[in-house]
């Protein structure tokens, strides 16, 4: 027998230290065309690093034209990010857009984000074909926010852009930028007849990186300028520096995603993350929607092992305070790391005590989050005084 005393056992994962975070994962489908190599269809793939592109995807820079274009968005993702990426080029042409849901099933749920390239003209249909197969994404408990890249209307330019709010697409953006770049990879493939360029991939990469709260035009975050990126433009090849500041503020108005440049800084920026959706909207931007899923993620696995668990109550048929107590517990702690990361402001986790879980064997939970604020605008007085 050992003597009396006290023992104290080292006890680990009190703190609920979050593991590797999968915020990052992205998916990047290509519908393709003749100008896309018609011939391309890889299936659904996944990439660790731009060195996949010719080992997994097996096409490289010197391919075919579509070849080209499909490893410069891979290539701008990873020069964004070092998240995974799953990657499926459809050589079938457009279709109802149900690979994004395959996608997300190949990939078991872990996409967070996926960028959808269409060589069709731009329709604001596709917003609400898309926006729908992203809702069928959060009612099977696996939600991702999905970016669009088209080519505008034959004969169109930036300048007849019209309002996209009224899709009310809210999970759904529209990228409208443009490497021009003289010499740039993405001008030689415009020149070699790509039916589209865009940034899809730089956007998929700047998402990727950024925090579930970050707005991806954080000037101080996200500076796209490396080899490239020195002149910004719109996808009909015109450039930003040529247009008036009156339609850059009416494009992003329109909520338009697009390329600008700051007065006094060498950098190109990515001009807000808005959603198709009306600006009354809590998600009308990419973070408020992703700040959304990594709560709604994080609250299902914590309650998830309680499906069917005993509910207690106490003489009077109200919920055990120690039951309402352990449940809050549970909802709120995926909400305490992420506050702790600053990707919150605050939360809230409420049980009403009265309900009646005898009757309906339902426990009713109510969870709110102050998401963190954007500093869109920056307003300074500035004035002479007699003193300071």
């Amino acid at each position: 027998m050992a003597l009396s005393g006290i023992n104290i056992l080292r006890q680990d994962g009190g703190l609920g230290r979050p593991l590797q975070s999968n915020d990052g994962i992205s998916g990047l489908l290509f519908y393709s065309d003749t100008a896309l190599d018609a011939n391309v269809n890889t299936g659904n793939l996944k990439l660790t690093s731009d060195l996949d592109i010719e080992a997994v995807l097996g096409i490289t820079g010197d391919t075919v034209a579509g070849g080209a274009v499909i490893a410069y968005h891979v290539s701008e993702y990873f020069r964004q990010s070092q998240s995974t990426l799953y990657v499926n080029v459809v050589g079938s042409g457009n279709t109802d857009f149900s690979e994004i849901i395959s996608m997300k099933d190949f990939a078991n749920g872990e996409i967070r984000q996926v960028g959808v390239y269409d060589t069709d003209e731009f329709d604001d249909s596709a917003l609400t074909a898309i926006q729908e197969l992203a809702e069928q994404a959060e009612a099977e408990y696996e939600p991702l926010q999905v970016v669009y890249s088209a080519p505008l209307v034959s004969g169109e330019t930036v300048e007849d852009l019209v309002d996209l709010k009224a899709n009310n697409a809210y999970r759904v953006s529209y990228t409208i930028g443009e490497d021009v770049t003289e010499g740039s990879e993405a001008a030689r493939l415009r020149t070699s007849g790509a039916t589209l360029v865009g940034d899809l991939g730089t956007v998929m990469g700047s998402v990727s990186k950024a925090s579930v709260s970050d707005n991806i035009g954080w000037v101080s975050k996200f500076n796209l300028v490396g080899a490239e990126f020195q002149d910004p433009g719109f996808i009909d090849g015109t450039t930003a520096s040529s247009k008036a500041k009156s339609l850059l503020n009416t494009l992003d108005g329109y909520a338009y995603i697009f390329l600008r440049k700051f007065v006094g800084s060498n950098g190109t920026y990515h001009s807000y993350s808005y959603t198709t959706t009306v600006e009354t909207s809590d998600f009308q931007t990419i973070e408020n929607n992703r700040t959304y899923d990594k709560a709604f993620r994080g609250i299902y696995a914590s309650l998830l092992p309680q499906v069917n668990s005993p509910l207690f109550v106490d003489d009077a048929g109200k919920l055990e305070a120690g039951t309402v107590a352990y449940f809050k517990t549970l909802a709120g702690s995926a909400l305490k790391i992420m506050e702790d990361s600053k990707e919150l402001s605050g939360y809230l986790v409420d049980i009403d005590p009265d309900q009646n879980v005898l009757a309906t064997s339902k426990i009713e939970v109510t969870a709110k989050i102050q998401p963190v604020g954007v500093a869109k605008t920056i307003e300074v007085k500035l004035g002479f005084t007699l003193q300071v």
